[in-house]
């Protein structure tokens, strides 16, 4: 970094007092970014680490009638998809009502070990909270409803990932970089680099401001990153292993192996994330194992090659299904409204006693 570099560094600091600001709508030169994932598994821990890299608010094109909360919260940029945001978040291939199209660029996407993220996406559907937890535990006071749950979460994560990778990876409809919590946890400044690298369009960031930013960003640890009242089990892996009996662990196995070893959570060699023990590797399992990496080095060898031609990609729009199916509905908040009547009933007793 050159002393020029340093110079302005410290003059624009002004740039990082957590306002996160809009940008001026300007055309983004065919540099627009989409930010997908599975509900629950990150997105709003590495959204506010773009925020506080940048200093730019990042964008969302979930409508402001299921994200208030979060922009209740700080990330004001909820519903706003247009050119005054340059990163603009979504859960495509997912379907949410009344959510924008979405025209991009290049999209990443943020990954988490499903046995993580199936219990805290109960408790968003069951408080229509991203922080509150649930005054109970699904696995002992709801047996039936999270045997339901998680096998039919199975299903949709292993759908929407299909679909995903299909179109970015095998299809080349949209450069794809993909992020998985745990590193981001684990190995921060590492993982941002590479993300940044992506978003920038340049393929070494060594020495840079950019650099610099990361540097001071991780070095406030998690707290950089928080959008609502973190959980006790935020930054931990594998937390919520006990909640799954064995026939739903080895459901959940069965039907997401492909992605399991694709994202690295298989228990190959000595794989600090290989949270799913598989009794034999088939060759083709092992073939995939980790490939993320190689495929995310790809989509940014191809952002950065000269003469890149950047393509439209329309989330919310290319093949998408619905986050929850109308029989889905009839019984997703089923825990929530049995607890608060118990609770009402309870609460007269004591009354009246």
């Amino acid at each position: 970094m050159t002393s020029t570099d340093e110079t302005l560094y410290r003059e624009n600091q002004w740039i990082w007092d957590g306002e996160y600001r809009f940008l001026d709508g300007q055309s983004l030169s065919h540099n627009k970014v989409g930010f997908t994932s599975f509900p629950r598994s990150g997105n709003s821990f590495l959204r506010r680490y773009v925020e506080q890299l940048t200093g730019v608010t990042t964008g969302s094109a979930i409508s402001l009638h299921t994200s208030t909360s979060l922009q209740i919260n700080g990330l004001k940029g909820e519903g706003v998809i247009n050119d005054t945001v340059w990163v603009a978040k979504s859960h495509h291939p997912f379907n949410i009502k009344r959510a924008d199209l979405l025209p991009v660029n290049k999209t990443f996407v943020c990954v988490r070990n499903p046995l993580d993220v199936f219990p805290s996406f109960a408790s968003l559907c069951n408080t229509l909270s991203h922080g509150n937890k649930t005054e109970y535990e699904f696995d002992k006071d709801y047996p039936e409803y999270w045997n339901w749950f998680v096998r039919r979460q199975a299903e949709q994560q292993r759908r929407f990932f299909d679909i995903l990778l299909r179109h970015c990876n095998e299809e080349n409809r949209c450069p794809l970089y993909i992020v998985r919590y745990e590193d981001l946890v684990s190995a921060p400044k590492e993982t941002l680099m590479g993300l940044m690298s992506f978003l920038l369009e340049v393929k070494d960031l060594k020495g840079t401001n950019i650099e610099r930013r990361i540097d001071e960003v991780c070095s406030k640890g998690k707290s950089a990153a928080t959008t609502y009242r973190l959980k006790d089990t935020t930054g931990q892996f594998d937390m919520h292993r006990a909640k799954y009996s064995p026939e739903l662990l080895q459901y959940v196995q069965e039907t997401l192996s492909n992605q399991l070893y694709y994202f690295g959570y298989a228990n190959v060699e000595d794989n600090a994330t290989g949270f799913f023990q598989f009794e034999e590797h088939a060759p083709a399992n092992l073939a995939k194992f980790n490939k993320f990496r190689s495929d995310s080095q790809a989509s940014l060898d191809k952002v950065t090659s000269q003469g890149h031609q950047p393509q439209i990609y329309v989330h919310n729009k290319e093949e998408v299904f619905d986050i929850f199916s109308e029989d889905d509905l009839t019984r997703l908040l089923d825990p929530a409204f049995d607890h608060a009547r118990k609770s009402i009933q309870k609460a007269r007793q004591g009354g009246q006693a």
